[in-house]
């Protein structure tokens, strides 16, 4: 709000002291001079509330009448002027409906107003216009109803609402007063219907007949009706008595006229004597002005009435005051009706509507119709209605009114975007809207509106903001299609769209939050039945109801996808707004889905129904490798079947995912059942390492095959020496020795075989002077050159899915659970229920608990050996630690059984005894101590050793292989790392555990 204080401009001094000597009446803006000439004064409204410095808020709306003086507008404040700024008020035109102007009004007295005083006024509507903001004084006048006023801006304002009530009635009621017309019509003389002519049927270049576009028959107008049969005498209410006409109105004549042209005159006809003459309607008991006849022109009358002329005005009575009138004999009149009738059908008129006659080949308006009446149509005309107007033939321009509809039409155009609405509540609800220009069927009429189809209810529009129309121009008319059960919602204002014409055009929307029936899926799009037309609604705009038997989901806004597997809810990616997935089963208020190779989880409430056609790279031949990547950021996954890459998934930055195949610079993927990309930049490969050697590969291969190494397999060879085989690969000794080693002087170099003189050999290779040899059966023998390399080579068995486990890192816990391991171990003897000390042990030590769990399942016997499942120790009395047994078992003390899960000291030669003496002497007297006692020996023996040997390829050959050192070596079978993964790999499998693996390859240079 706008506080000013009141400002005497110089213009302002002036008129003050012009008026300085005569203070009643009050002075006032713009008041016609004894001159003629008119001051500048200007109708204004004001913008906002504003108030004054003496106390007065003018709310906003309020007219006052004032002038422009610079950036103020000034006007009369009392018996002074105060002003306001430009900029809070607009100008408004005047006209018939605008604020009178009081332009002189005496002073009565003064009266004291209390702080939130209300004045009102007539226009613009009941509310209050003025607030008195404190205690004010300020001068009041009586008006002609007797009634105590207040003037600002040479506008009324009445002290109650009760005082604005009757004055407003008494405007209302007081329509016996001259009428006059600002608006005055003026003839048109260069302006002809289509062409100018004498004859109008030649003249306007008729379209169609009326009778091709409405009904011809006549139709029974409703009680509500104003344009029924006109009047006749004793149906005219009494207050339109001759003596109620001659009352109020003959003092003007008679003011005007000495003698009556009417006395003792007897015609059919009258001439206008007046500009503008309004025509009244009196049906209602009270006069109200309906038109308007020209001045000088001629009509005929259908009776006389007192001081009244009663004519024809549609398919009422209008009457007219005789007073402005004098007789004719009618024979100047060229378009008197003679032959056209009223049809049922009527327009309105949206403003003071001008009737042209147009015999004489020029437009001459006879004639005005007031905006806001209804009149009946004689015929159509092209542009034009022909009308009956005073019994004349008059033409109204079409873009002056707007049809009215009857019962049996059965299209309408949208004259702009117009609301529809559902009514099943009791209240309007906004369900949708039309567009503007377009045309509709209706299902029936329904008072001042039509009823329509909306999906699967009626809506409902107003007919004043239609027109009537013709449905051949619709070629969108459903007629095959029908709404099924499926629905959906509307996230946003859905726009609907005909897309008859090959290009989309929009013919209505579906408020957001609107439920609304489907007839048809069609792609990316949804068929529906929209006011009885075919239309086609983006599937992205809305969300489908959903069913538990769904196969396919559309996603309605970007939404997480959840791994649920640890029992709360982690969010793993997003899919995007738009797309639709495949379902792998309901899950209450969630759908389950395929990530990778696991489940995900996705909310039903930000999904709605879909088809599989819509998804164009559909899973239907990769599956997913062993090989996993970890996501390093925020990485996107692109759909490539367009051509284009079109994202439509994310993973979250941590996530590990399951890799289809190699694609470039691009790891193609498997994601939620669909075909997708990922660029190989934004994630690492998860679990993998390379450590490297610094040696080439033949290095490695020549420092395990040492002797000193002792490398051996279990093959189908042996030795034998070379310098006893001819060039003809045959024995040339009388008997040859064949041994396990290609060295006779090694004490475990054993002979396996003899070979008589003669005997062919088949080489397969030379190691330090002795042929390698085929032979018939396995056994254990120094291992080839070429088995070594095979058993080093890390490629020969990383990317066998089994075979990689020789990398798996085992200095880690493996991520199992102490109910996972629980579970495995049930029914396995003393392991059962030890799933925590392994769990704990691994933790402890750092190492891997699933190889930990293997390797005593392995020593045990799945924890049925007799170390397991405990052996007895005592001490003898040397100090000597024994077994005990029945016959020594007096003889010992500290007794205590022991357990040794991973087979620690069992020699080969004696292993219970081995076993459990080193259990006892490293305290493991319960399982649980065995498990962390067997953990520590061997992480610190070769997991967390100084040489790291935490995979089974590095237990094996310990390639930390600088400067030659290749020993700390598990085994001295080449092929041990190979022979362990089944064990350990198919317990992993078991447990189910697939995203935590770490592999450490080897890279030789």
């Amino acid at each position: 709000m706008i506080k000013m204080k009141r400002i005497f401009t110089v213009l302002s001094l002036a008129i003050l002291l012009l008026f300085s000597q005569v203070l009643s009446p009050i002075p006032s803006i713009g008041v016609v001079k004894e001159d003629g000439e008119i001051n500048t004064a200007k109708l204004f409204q004001t913008t906002e509330q504003v108030e004054l410095d003496e106390g007065i808020i003018i709310n906003k709306d309020t007219y006052l009448y004032g002038e422009i003086q610079e950036e103020v507008i000034s006007f009369q404040y009392a018996d002074t002027f105060a002003v306001i700024p430009l900029q809070i008020v607009r100008e408004v035109s005047e006209d018939e409906s605008t604020p009178t102007f009081h332009d002189s009004f005496a002073q009565e007295n003064s009266k004291q107003f209390s702080k939130d005083f209300l004045l009102y006024s007539l226009e613009p509507n009941e509310n209050p216009r003025l607030v008195i903001n404190e205690d004010l004084t300020y001068p009041i006048s009586e008006n002609e109803l007797g009634m105590e006023v207040f003037y600002l801006g040479n506008i009324e304002f009445y002290l109650s609402e009760e005082d604005r009530i009757v004055a407003f009635e008494n405007l209302v009621s007081d329509n016996t007063g001259e009428e006059e017309n600002n608006d005055n019509v003026k003839e048109e003389e260069d302006e002809g219907l289509e062409e100018e002519a004498k004859d109008p049927e030649e003249d306007l270049g008729s379209n169609d007949p009326i009778e091709d576009t409405y009904p011809s028959e006549e139709q029974t107008l409703d009680e509500d009706n104003q344009h029924g049969e006109a009047d006749t005498t004793d149906e005219v209410k009494e207050n339109i008595s001759q003596e109620s006409f001659t009352t109020s109105s003959a003092m003007q004549s008679t003011a005007t006229r000495t003698v009556d042209p009417w006395k003792g005159v007897s015609t059919n006809y009258f001439k206008v004597t007046k500009d503008n003459l309004v025509v009244y309607d009196n049906r209602s008991g009270s006069l109200k002005p309906i038109g308007k006849l020209e001045k000088n022109q001629v009509y005929p009358r259908v009776s006389d009435y007192g001081n009244w002329h009663r004519i024809q005005y549609g398919n009422i009575y209008g009457y007219v005051r005789k007073a402005d009138t004098v007789p004719d004999n009618g024979l100047s009149l060229k378009n008197k009706n003679s032959s056209y009738k009223n049809q049922s059908r009527s327009f309105k008129a949206l403003k003071n509507v001008v009737v042209y006659d147009n015999t004489s080949g020029k437009l001459v308006p006879y004639g005005i119709i007031d905006k806001g009446q209804s009149y009946p149509i004689a015929t159509d005309y092209g542009n034009w209605w022909r009308v009956i107007f005073a019994d004349r033939i008059g033409y109204v321009r079409k873009s002056d009114v707007e049809s009215e509809f009857i019962k049996s039409d059965k299209y309408f155009r949208a004259e702009g975007n117009i609301v529809i609405y559902d009514n099943r509540s009791g209240s309007l609800k906004k369900v949708g809207e039309l567009k503007k220009g377009q045309i509709y069927p209706r299902v029936s009429d329904y008072g001042n509106w039509h009823r329509i189809q909306f999906g699967n209810f009626y809506g409902y529009v107003r007919k004043s903001e239609t027109s009537v129309a013709l449905g051949s121009s619709i070629k969108n008319m459903n007629n095959n299609y029908k709404n099924q059960s499926r629905t959906f919602t509307a996230l946003q204002t859905a726009t609907v769209y005909d897309n008859t014409s090959g290009k989309l055009v929009p013919f209505g929307t579906i408020d957001k939050g609107t439920t609304f029936p489907i007839a048809t899926d069609y792609g990316n799009w949804w068929r529906v039945i929209y006011a009885d037309r075919v239309g086609y609604v983006r599937k992205d705009e809305v969300r489908a109801t959903s069913s538990s038997t769904d196969k396919y989901f559309r996603v309605t806004q970007n939404t997480e996808v959840f791994d649920n597997r640890t029992g709360k809810l982690i969010k793993v990616g997003e899919i995007n707004k738009g797309e639709t997935y495949p379902i792998v089963s309901n899950y209450g208020n969630w759908w389950r889905v395929q990530f990778g190779d696991i489940y995900g989880y996705v909310r039903k409430s930000h999904t709605g129904y879909a088809t599989g056609k819509e998804i164009k790279n559909l899973n239907g031949k990769y599956k997913n490798s062993n090989n996993k990547f970890i996501a390093n950021q925020k990485v996107t996954i692109y759909d490539n079947s367009s051509g284009n890459l079109v994202p439509f998934g994310t993973l979250e930055k941590g996530t590990v995912y399951p890799i289809a195949t190699d694609y470039g610079n691009w790891w193609r993927i498997i994601y939620l059942d669909r075909v997708g990309y990922v660029r190989k930049t934004e994630v690492d490969l998860y679990g993998v390492s390379y450590t490297n050697y610094n040696l080439t590969l033949n290095q490695a291969v020549d420092i395990q095959k040492d002797p000193e190494r002792n490398p051996k397999v279990w093959a189908s060879h042996a030795f034998v020496y070379k310098g006893y085989i001819d060039k003809n690969n045959r024995v040339t000794a009388n008997s040859l020795n064949v041994r396990n080693k290609p060295n006779s002087s090694d004490k475990d170099s054993k002979v396996i075989d003899k070979l008589a003189k003669g005997t062919k050999v088949e080489i397969l290779g030379e190691m330090n002077n002795w042929y390698a040899i085929k032979t018939d059966k396995v056994q254990e023998v120094t291992a080839l050159p070429d088995q070594i390399r095979y058993y080093l080579d890390p490629k020969n068995f990383m990317n066998d899915p089994k075979q990689k486990f020789q990398f798996l890192v085992l200095s880690k816990p493996s991520g199992a659970s102490v109910t996972m391991l629980n579970n495995y171990l049930k029914g396995k003897g003393s392991l059962s229920g030890q799933g925590s000390a392994f769990y704990n042990a691994a933790r402890n030590h750092g190492i891997n608990d699933v190889y930990l769990l293997s390797h005593a399942i392995h020593e045990t016997g799945h924890g049925s050996s007799t170390l397991a499942n405990g052996v007895e120790v005592g001490i003898n009395n040397k100090g000597d630690l024994e077994v005990v047994t029945a016959q020594n078992r007096s003889q010992l003390t500290a007794i205590k059984k022991t357990y040794n899960m991973f087979g620690i000291g069992a020699v080969d030669t004696n292993p219970l005894h081995g076993g459990a003496k080193t259990a006892y002497a490293n305290g493991w007297f319960t399982p649980a101590l065995a498990i962390d006692g067997g953990a520590k020996w061997i992480s610190n023996g070769y997991i967390q050793n100084r040489f790291k040997q935490d995979t089974l390829y590095k237990m094996k050959w310990n390639p930390q292989m600088k400067d030659g050192n290749a020993w700390k070596q598990y085994a001295t079978d080449v092929a041990w790392a190979s022979k362990q993964v089944n064990a350990i790999y198919n317990l992993y499998q078991e447990l189910g555990i697939t995203d935590s693996l770490e592999f450490d390859y080897p890279s030789y240079n």
